[in-house]
């Protein structure tokens, strides 16, 4: 399962791998006669990218949803692999090819790394999506009611 923001990445859109992981922010201090000084200033997250193919009736719509995360520039949750990142899209590259294939790359800068909301932030964000999901249900149901009548 990939969820980033209120998009959910299913079948083609997963991509076959994502790769995380980073540095220390680590200075190092040169002094007189060769002796060094390092200082451990903690994890310093590298970007996060993957590509994958948006395919079927919602592709432009996942893709418009993507390239709007991107222009918002919101801190927006990151779920894969067990791990949850707060992350801001960097960058997205979305390829119409046609309406229902568009091929992306996205990248994220991570805000807070990985795991930082714990359990409760991952509950909350997926009780967030399930709740989107039926106000769009609604939405729509409401819709059809009125072409109907």
């Amino acid at each position: 399962m990939l969820i980033l923001g209120s998009i959910i990445f299913t079948d083609y859109a997963i991509p076959e791998q994502i790769q995380f992981g980073g540095r220390q922010a680590l200075p190092v201090h040169k002094m007189i006669g060769g002796g060094r000084i390092s200082d451990a200033m903690g994890p310093d997250d590298d970007d996060l990218s993957w590509t994958g193919r948006f395919q079927g009736s919602l592709a432009s719509v996942l893709a418009n949803q993507l390239d709007r995360l991107r222009a918002s520039g919101a801190q927006v949750p990151l779920i894969f692999g067990g791990r949850f990142y707060k992350v801001v899209v960097a960058d997205a590259k979305l390829n119409f090819q046609r309406p229902y294939q568009i091929p992306y790359s996205v990248t994220c800068t991570p805000v807070s790394g990985p795991n930082a909301g714990g359990f409760a932030s991952v509950v909350q964000t997926i009780d967030a999506l399930v709740s989107g999901d039926m106000a769009s249900v609604a939405n729509l149901a409401a819709t059809f009611a009125e072409g109907v009548g």
